[in-house]
């Protein structure tokens, strides 16, 4: 499988009810990627391995991937023209995020 398959994929499947419980009222067909970051971020690195990594847009928590030191982020497009600040991110274990338990269910969907 590609990234470019896989984005397809993801994106056919967001909904929601796979959005952050946070931000489900916001979510929108028009805006599909809006709070799936951490589990897409979890997707990839299933995929593709790489890091993650963490940042704040808006006062809210972002996660991208990190493949051969390529930032690879399949949801910075929920942020419409507030380019996420790739510059000022910190590396996260995917146990991190799991230790969210919504990130977990939601993960497991």
């Amino acid at each position: 499988m590609t990234l470019k398959q896989l984005n397809k994929l993801l994106y056919d499947c967001y909904s929601s009810e796979t959005c952050y419980p946070k931000l489900k009222d916001e979510w929108t067909e028009e805006n599909k990627t809006l709070g799936h970051c951490a589990v897409t971020s979890l997707i990839v690195n299933d995929y593709f391995c790489g890091k993650i990594a963490k940042c704040n847009v808006q006062g809210i928590s972002h996660y991208f991937n990190i493949i051969d030191d390529e930032i690879i982020d399949l949801t910075k497009e929920q942020f419409g023209e507030n380019e996420p600040d790739y510059i000022n991110y910190n590396l996260v274990s995917r146990n991190d995020i799991l230790d969210n338990e919504n990130t977990k269910i939601r993960y497991k969907k």
